[in-house]
Parts: C-alpha cells; structure tokens; sequence
C-alpha cells in the first residue's frame, strides 16, 4: 500500500502549526520525515501517529516535547525488549 508524502508547507496547515514547530517535533522524534534535497517529506501513517501523540501532551510548550519524546523511547525500548 502506498502512503500519501506532505510537504512541510502542508504539514503545517494539517496541524496549524509554522515550520519552526515541524523542526521542533522532528528534531525531537514525535515524527520522522523523509529529506528530499532541502526539504522534508512526511508519511500521512507519521502524521497520524503525531496527531494521536500530540492528544496525549501539551505540545505547545518545550517541556512537553520532550516529555513525550522521552515517553515514547520509552516504549520502544520496552517494545524492543518485548519482543527479543
């Protein structure tokens, strides 16, 4: 199955937030993104599992960032270690 690619420019008119905000999120691992170039391309499936993400914590704030990127490590490395 193919999964649709967003701009940045469209990714943040999907969650109303500037450029900046996107890089704030990516550099913090809430969402990863695909580098074309100068640019950045993301999966609709990432932006999906943000906007789920983003319900759970108060994003707006620098802390909150990196609350939630701390919680999903977090869950990967238990998820890793599950799964072993």
């Amino acid at each position: 199955m193919l999964n649709e690619l967003y701009t940045t420019k469209e990714l943040s008119q999907i969650i109303k937030k500037d450029r900046h905000y996107i890089q704030e999120i990516r550099e913090a691992g809430l969402i990863t993104g695909i580098r074309l170039g100068r640019g950045w391309l993301y999966p609709a499936d990432e932006i999906n599992r943000f906007i789920e993400i983003a319900k759970n914590y108060d994003l707006s704030k620098k802390e909150g960032l990196l609350l939630a990127s701390h919680e999903l490590r977090k869950k990967a490395l238990n998820f890793n270690k599950s799964a072993s």
